[in-house]
């Protein structure tokens, strides 16, 4: 339903028609109602490229899952060998962002100040430097294109995007899905 309606939004999706009559919403609590389990719908997404492709990537565990759009003109084989590739990354080690304009800004401004508060006794001079670097380690861990690839520690995740598809080839957008958040 969501692929079919392009729907970005919850409350927009709960709203739209429904294939077999009423609403997205009145069809979620009849499945409620007949198998007695709380549900609701806690997030949806769509993506879409022009010029790439977008993949999904579904975990063992049934319990996480994750659409990945990547802009590559590569065959489709190599772009969803990828594709699910990153999914599996995004699983594991669950970016806050793509890159770093797409970090919260009070999460960032929360770590530079815990960041400020741990270098009070270095000289005032050498303070923002050194809180810059520290923000730096915190980008690599927490923005995807910066994170090392798990797959290859030793890659950063938009090399080995660029390396494997080519030149240009990069990651536009994901979303992580979790069952029960």
């Amino acid at each position: 339903h969501a692929l079919a309606n392009k729907s970005t939004d919850v409350d927009a999706c709960l709203a739209q028609t429904w294939a077999a009559g009423g609403t997205v919403e009145e069809a979620l609590k009849g499945v409620i109602g007949s198998l007695g389990e709380n549900m609701q719908l806690a997030g949806v997404a769509y993506l879409e490229l022009s010029d790439g492709y977008v993949g999904s990537y579904i975990h063992h565990d049934n319990k996480k899952g994750v659409l990945t759009a990547i802009r590559t003109g590569a065959d489709l084989a190599a772009t969803g060998d990828m594709a699910r590739d990153i999914g599996m990354h995004v699983t594991a080690l669950n970016p806050a962002g793509l890159n770093r304009e797409d970090v919260a800004a009070d999460v960032v401004e929360r770590e530079r100040a815990i960041y400020l508060e741990s270098v009070q006794n270095k000289p005032e001079e050498m303070r923002e430097k050194i809180v810059e670097g520290m923000l730096g380690r915190f980008f690599k861990e927490q923005v995807l294109e910066e994170q090392a690839f798990a797959k290859d520690m030793d890659k950063k995740v938009s090399k080995v995007v660029e390396d494997t598809l080519g030149k240009g080839s990069a990651i536009t957008a994901f979303r992580r899905f979790v069952v029960g958040s």
